[in-house]
């Protein structure tokens, strides 16, 4: 959201310029850039758009920036617009409208920050394809982890989401994967053998032969498990989703080849995406590990790299173990919440009211920007497929929040309504990281730990 505003904000800017013989009206701005600044005293967020410009104006950037400035508006949202003296601008924002964000998170919960982009269409995930066995392995609990997951994002900005994994269930073999050791909701587990039962497999068997067979696959042979996959895909292609994505271990995915074959019985290159996993080793068996430490280890993770997790690294429970840290905020941002409710009396009258006015800190200003930014990380992290996304933005807010409690003190008899608008502030950060753990990545957001 807070994205959204400032690239429409300095399209304006840029277009009011233009109208007054500044530039050209015609400009790639593609790579407008919208970043949080390093020292919130320059600016909340800044924009690299003079950058854009300069080298086709024959300016600086600091000639540039100096004359977008003077094109932004003002408004509820916007105070300040700085040109720095490298060319870059400034945005600061209005404190008040800050505190909207806050008080949209307090009234709409666990839906905060969801958006509409999907809504009226539907995709369809394939987490990888599972050997008729009891145990998964932790290459394939990698996958259903992930795909488990992109599919809640997915369904967190509007979309209609199918998400299923396929079963490699021949020779009569019907034993069904246990899951439940894992943090994945499938809508449908396939068996293989029903493509055998409704004639899918021999039907594309001869469709392929006819078409050219082995020159058609492009030098692949022409096996069993091959047809079925293409029988497969082409299963869902009847379905007519808007969107398919297929998940599974790099060295099985060969995108080149599937890319091509898939078109050419009907899907449209922007119906589909590829996503390939690296190669998942534990130090320990996958029955020892939590069902949300695991989700949690692999989840902020890039898939696209190899894994290694070592079980007591990630049982540890100090600073130096991210999955403890953001776990932990969460349980201590509850813990100072059941201490304001034991102090009550202390906020007995009913004519205090929390003022969020008295949140002018450098941290607190921080932790009130992470609320409004928050929609723009759950959609990045949605349309990217990166749930890590959503964890290191947690991460970070983890960190905040410890360097926030550490240093100053939430509650204080001598100041109650400085101490209620904090109390107010931690409980809503306690609801962004319960929105992200528990209710998106379905990993565990505990109430207590044992020093918390």
């Amino acid at each position: 959201m807070i994205r959204h505003l400032l690239v429409e904000r300095a399209k304006e800017a840029f277009q009011r310029g233009a109208q007054a013989g500044k530039w050209a009206s015609e400009f790639d701005l593609s790579s407008l850039e919208v970043k949080r600044c390093p020292d919130l005293t320059l600016g909340d967020f800044s924009l690299n758009l003079a950058f854009l410009i300069a080298s086709k104006v024959g300016e600086t950037p600091a000639q540039v920036a100096a004359d977008l400035a003077s094109f932004f508006t003002m408004d509820e949202a916007t105070t300040q617009v700085i040109a720095t003296p490298e060319g870059f601008l400034n945005i600061h924002f209005s404190s008040t409208w800050l505190f909207s964000f806050l008080e949209r998170l307090e009234k709409e919960g666990t839906e905060y920050g969801k958006w509409s982009i999907g809504k009226g269409k539907s995709l369809f995930i394939q987490a990888g394809v599972l050997a008729a066995a009891k145990e998964v392995s932790p290459n394939q609990a990698r996958i259903l982890i992930f795909g488990s997951a992109i599919a809640r994002l997915l369904k967190a900005i509007g979309y209609h989401v199918h998400l299923e994994a396929r079963v490699l269930d021949h020779a009569g073999v019907s034993i069904d994967p246990d899951l439940s050791g894992l943090r994945v909701e499938l809508d449908r587990l396939y068996t293989t053998s029903s493509l055998h039962t409704q004639s899918r497999v021999p039907d594309m068997t001869e469709r392929l032969k006819e078409s050219g067979g082995e020159l058609f696959l492009d030098g692949e042979n022409l096996t069993l498990q091959l047809v079925e996959e293409i029988a497969y895909q082409k299963q869902q292609k009847e379905r007519n989703y808007n969107h398919y994505i297929y998940l599974a271990p790099q060295n099985q995915l060969k995108e080149a080849f599937w890319r091509p074959l898939s078109e050419s019985f009907g899907f449209q290159p922007q119906e589909l995406e590829f996503i390939g996993f690296a190669p998942l080793n534990l130090s320990s068996e996958l029955s020892n590990w939590t069902p949300s430490l695991l989700s949690h280890a692999i989840l902020r993770s890039d898939p696209a790299q190899p894994l290694s997790l070592d079980l007591s690294s990630c049982l540890l429970e100090d600073d130096s173990n991210p999955l403890f840290s953001v776990a932990y905020a969460h349980a201590r941002l509850c813990s100072w919440l059941r201490t304001a409710q034991s102090a009550a009396r202390m906020f007995a009258s009913a004519d205090l009211i929390a003022d969020l006015k008295l949140l002018d800190l450098p941290l607190e200003r921080e932790l009130l920007l992470a609320i409004a930014s928050y929609p723009d990380h759950l959609l990045k992290a949605a349309v990217d497929f990166a749930p890590q996304h959503l964890l290191t933005f947690a991460e970070t807010l983890a960190n905040n929040l410890r360097q926030y409690v550490t240093q100053h003190r939430i509650i204080d008899p001598q100041n109650v309504l400085l101490s209620m608008a904090r109390l107010r502030l931690i409980d809503m950060q306690r609801q962004l990281l319960s929105n992200i753990l528990f209710h998106l990545m379905n990993i565990d957001a505990p109430e207590r730990f044992p020093t918390a």
